[in-house]
């Protein structure tokens, strides 16, 4: 399933968002919108843990760690990256592993 896009995520898992919100999420995290960052990558794990995509639960879980790091919340960071860590043995994404290294 890995790279079925987000259109595809939208209608599969019932998400009222707009697509094009992936692209900006960096930006929200930027201008200090942390909590929209965090709802959406909450709802996109929903959906990519319900369809099975580790690759893409992997990133997800790497970018809410990032996120929760960025809002001054390293406790809830370092529970995402370390499930970002573990999941990543499987899927093998060596960039993100670099990442998280």
């Amino acid at each position: 399933m890995e790279g079925i896009g987000l259109q595809a995520l939208v209608k599969l898992g019932g998400l009222d968002i707009d697509p094009i919100f992936q692209y900006f999420l960096p930006e929200y995290q930027y201008l200090g919108y942390f909590r929209d960052a965090i709802d959406y990558y909450q709802q996109a794990l929903e959906v990519w843990e319900k369809i099975d995509d580790k690759a893409e639960v992997t990133g997800t879980l790497y970018n809410l760690g990032l996120t929760h790091l960025n809002s001054g919340r390293p406790d809830l960071a370092l529970e995402y990256l370390e499930r970002a860590s573990i999941l990543n043995k499987e899927v093998n994404n060596q960039r993100l592993q670099a990442d998280l290294y």
